[in-house]
């Protein structure tokens, strides 16, 4: 291919969109962040690069990069699919990750930071290893807030600093409440139980993903809380995260 680099990543698939009748568009993130190349004749029955690019596969790549920047798969080697299968809920819940990943950090997002991708790939094998979903899933979506500039503040009230006498949480403020500052005409308690998983899936490391599994009942209103958050913050609104609260 003239005035074209061979260039190699190794990265995780989030997406393959069909193109014609055996081509695709295929999106993948790695340590540099998310990028997506052209991958001639893919669906073809014949074709050697076929289980590289299926989703949520941990591949090697080498590309062909034109002059203008754009990619094209020369050679792709699958390593592992990071994926379930047979558990509807662990697949459903891999999906709404990538969906994610993909739409918060999309391809040129600035400051991408390495441990996005670190925190993905974890969270995709701790799935595949037997973890509780739902609470991989909830760790994963407050970290990559964090990542993504939208933390939220759940060491001390976002009013007045104060460490003690959490009662509620505000997502309209970004953060923790604490009883003095808590308004009753504007905002509403939250179960105490529910601000320690919040502390919990925003404050915990990578080695603490599978290290405990929160009851579905207490998951699920934080999960809806940090759905519309998301949406207030960015506008994204994700058909994956639907589906999970659905299952």
């Amino acid at each position: 291919m003239a005035n074209s680099a061979t260039i190699k990543r190794s990265g995780i698939v989030l997406r393959v969109t069909p193109l014609k009748e055996a081509d695709a568009m295929v999106n993948a993130i790695d340590e540099s962040g998310v990028f997506s190349f052209y991958a001639h004749g893919i669906k073809k029955l014949a074709s050697k690069n076929a289980s590289s690019v299926s989703e949520l596969c941990l591949s090697d790549f080498v590309l062909n990069e034109s002059s203008s920047g754009s990619l094209t798969l020369k050679e792709g080697n699958g390593q592992q699919i990071l994926v379930k299968d047979g558990d509807l809920l662990a697949i459903s819940t891999a999906g709404f990750l990538s969906e994610l990943t993909k739409n918060l950090f999309f391809e040129g997002f600035d400051d991408f930071n390495p441990e996005i991708y670190a925190w993905f790939k974890a969270s995709l094998l701790a799935l595949k290893a037997g973890a509780d979903p739902l609470t991989v899933g909830l760790i994963y979506f407050a970290h990559a807030l964090s990542f993504a500039g939208y933390g939220l503040d759940v060491n001390q009230c976002v009013n007045c600093g104060a460490k003690k006498n959490i009662v509620a949480i505000s997502y309209a403020d970004g953060g923790y409440i604490c009883n003095d500052c808590f308004d009753a005409e504007e905002d509403t308690k939250t179960p105490l139980l529910q601000l320690k998983i919040l502390r919990y899936v925003f404050c915990c490391g990578k080695e603490d993903i599978s290290r405990i599994a929160f009851e579905d009942k207490d998951l699920y209103p934080i999960y809806d809380g940090l759905e519309q958050y998301l949406l207030e913050a960015t506008g994204l609104k994700l058909k994956t995260l639907e589906f999970l609260k659905k299952i």
